[in-house]
């Protein structure tokens, strides 16, 4: 049976007391390791102030970006109102542009470990293919002959029919296989260019 349970967030809905809640956690992150931070308004006017730092930091460069297309800008002046006491907010952006820095590295460590995982296993893949095909032409080379000479001793009187049907049952089947393994062969080898691709 389900518990029912009243639970009162002193008239906030759910999503605003996660959002404090992941904005209490952003403040204690960016303060360093073993902080304890909780909700306080003035998170929120920082979080709407670094928005507004940031809007018109953009629409100062698209304006300058279309002056100077326009040829009307000699210079590639740019003028930007920063208040000198920003609580914080550019402490704050050099933290997240230094996590967001981290996260890129991570990802592309990643990546470049798949790539590198791929690469082996194709590698492997292509070897594996080579040393299966010069078995299969060996085995292919060895019952041609074989049949050769059973064919010899068949003509000669000294092998029997079955002989030679089972020595060309032999024969194909080598033949199949070394058709086989050059298939794959050649599916490993374009496994392994493709995983060259992805470098």
């Amino acid at each position: 049976n389900a518990i029912d349970a009243d639970i009162d967030y002193n008239g906030m809905t759910a999503e605003a007391l996660q959002s404090n809640a992941d904005a209490a956690l952003h403040q204690a992150k960016v303060q360093g390791r073993g902080i304890l931070r909780f909700f306080s308004p003035e998170m929120t006017s920082r979080a709407k102030h670094r928005l507004t730092l940031e809007a018109e930091l953009r629409r100062a460069l698209l304006e300058e970006r279309a002056q100077l297309r326009d040829g009307a800008g000699a210079s590639a002046a740019l003028q930007l109102e920063v208040p000198l006491f920003d609580r914080g907010a550019t402490r704050e952006r050099v933290a997240l542009a230094g996590v967001a820095e981290e996260r890129a590295a991570l990802a592309l460590r990643t990546a470049e470990e798949d790539v590198a995982y791929d690469l082996r296993g194709a590698l492997l893949d292509t070897e594996a293919a080579a040393a299966t095909l010069a078995a299969a032409r060996e085995r292919q080379v060895a019952a041609g002959a074989a049949a050769t000479v059973v064919q010899d001793r068949y003509e000669a009187g000294a092998a029997t029919f079955a002989e030679l049907q089972a020595i060309r049952a032999e024969a194909l089947a080598a033949a199949a296989a070394a058709v086989s393994a050059e298939a794959d062969a050649a599916r490993a080898r374009f496994g392994l260019v493709r995983a060259y691709g992805g470098l």
